[in-house]
């Protein structure tokens, strides 16, 4: 993902969200996860500078530790407690 504003060193903020998974295991299934997951994150990098600001890796553990969770437990993620838990971390 790409953002370009003049705020980033190089006029532009990149940053990549994958998910690892057994090569033998189908995964289509998690793409549109991935994808929404990625424009929560740009989002909140847009609005509040949420990756950028030097504590992502404290904010992103707990809400990528929920998302696996979420995942093998439900099969589905609920962002919006993700996305208001995250801010008041």
């Amino acid at each position: 993902m790409k953002i370009d504003d003049k705020k980033y060193a190089r006029n532009a903020y990149h940053f990549n969200l994958c998910f690892v998974c057994d090569s033998n295991v189908r995964t289509v299934h998690y793409e549109p996860v991935v994808t929404k997951f990625s424009e929560y994150l740009m989002s909140m990098e847009m609005e509040s500078s949420f990756l950028s600001d030097g504590k992502a890796a404290q904010r992103l553990l707990p809400i990528l530790k929920q998302v696996i969770e979420d995942l093998n437990t439900k099969g589905t993620i609920i962002f919006i407690k993700l996305l208001v838990w995250s801010f008041f971390l």
